[in-house]
């Protein structure tokens, strides 16, 4: 059975590096992955996932607060990588919960857990399931 899993870090702690050394791995071994970012992250251009060492990929979907994955998207996918999962709507993320359950397809979502003042971003809460 696949999981969704949230792999939180501070700014800085190599969450974009670490998602994009997965995807790497993953397409080493000629799987299928996705990479997903939230249209709302435009840091460093509106559909590249970019870690602060340098290593960028583009983003295989933008997601908004009313995205909704169609199940033709995800055929032969092997993993969803989803970079910034702290900006995330509450019901992206039971989709995202869904395709663990529905579709077998393990989710990594990268993020922040709180902001400065260390109060939970609403993606991440329900990431940590604290809702």
């Amino acid at each position: 059975m696949a999981k969704l899993y949230f792999r939180y870090g501070t700014v800085g702690s190599a969450k974009t590096l670490n998602l994009l050394a997965v995807a790497h791995n993953y397409r080493q071994q000629n799987k299928k992955v996705l990479l997903l970012k939230p249209e709302i992250d435009v840091r460093f251009g509106r559909e590249l996932i970019r870690s602060r060492a340098g290593l960028e990929k583009d983003a295989d979907f933008l997601i908004s607060p009313t995205t909704v994955l169609k199940e033709e998207s995800l055929k032969g996918v092997d993993c969803l990588l989803v970079d910034e999962a702290q900006f995330l709507s509450l019901a992206f993320i039971e989709q995202l919960r869904s395709m663990t359950t529905d579709f077998n397809i393990p989710v990594i979502c990268y993020g922040l857990r709180s902001d400065f003042r260390r109060q939970l971003f609403e993606g991440s809460q329900r990431l940590t399931c604290t809702l």
